[in-house]
């Protein structure tokens, strides 16, 4: 066990009704089966090769941060995977920008790819404006293209897209999926391979903005219907309804 998580155990406390809601989402999905929406796994595990990582502020730490705002003291590292395209519908971007600001108020760090644009800038920025700490993993070539963000706490240079989503996984306790393209459905899918395989026990949830993720759950159940898929895998992810809602299903999944 690493020593971040023995601290964890020892600073968290048992808020009353997460567990519950926990159950009700899933009771729900297996109620209703391919119509709903479901939420999805938690962490990979593998190595990255990767230059040194790029320290660009040193804000308070996040858990005093946490304490002073009144929540809980224990710090969690959050993956949030989501889209980084300039010509998304703009009603995606404002949930994206309460999932940044819900998740540094509340004292985390929040670990994504990287970027400045698109859905990926909005967490950051957010993140960032309420002097949370944010760590970014990006792709060399990228770097090249100026499609890094200038300010973040931590930007680590990595090989390739295999490389990042490694170097993800080896940051992150849980993960959260906001919409995006292809990108973001290849990262939420290893995670919930990875943890039907075993590799991982860690949570991955979807902030289903809009309906976004409806197809994706069709296709899951539509996989566990035709015997592709055990209905375990129902219980590798969770769907959250507003930013509050995944961090809150994030730090249960910690105390759990």
């Amino acid at each position: 066990m690493r020593p971040d998580r023995q601290r964890t155990r020892r600073q968290r406390r048992r808020p009353g009704g997460s567990r519950s809601h926990l159950r009700g989402l899933h009771a729900g999905t297996q109620a209703r089966g391919a119509g709903n929406r479901h939420a999805a796994a938690r962490k990979l595990r593998s190595g990255s090769a990767s230059e040194p990582a790029r320290k660009r502020r040193t804000p308070s730490p996040p858990a005093a941060r946490a304490q002073a705002g009144g929540h809980r003291s224990f710090l969690v590292k959050i993956a949030v995977f989501c889209g980084s395209s300039r010509h998304c519908d703009p009603r995606f971007l404002e949930p994206a920008r309460q999932l940044g600001a819900e998740i540094s108020l509340r004292g985390h760090v929040l670990v994504y790819g990287g970027g400045r644009s698109g859905l990926m800038g909005a967490v950051a920025d957010t993140a960032l404006a309420q002097k949370g700490r944010v760590e970014g993993v990006i792709p060399r070539n990228f770097m090249g293209e100026g499609a890094h963000h200038l300010a973040l706490d931590e930007l680590q240079v990595v090989d390739d897209m295999r490389a990042r989503k490694a170097a993800m996984d080896a940051r992150a306790q849980a993960f959260i999926a906001l919409p995006g393209g292809c990108g973001t459905l290849e990262e939420l899918t290893e995670i919930l391979s990875f943890r039907k395989l075993g590799l991982h026990h860690r949570l991955l949830v979807l902030l289903d903005t809009d309906g976004f993720f409806d197809g994706l759950a069709v296709q899951i159940n539509r996989a566990v219907a035709e015997g592709f898929d055990s209905t375990k895998s129902l219980d590798y992810f969770r769907v959250a309804r507003d930013a509050r809602d995944a961090v809150d299903l994030c730090e249960g999944s910690i105390r759990d």
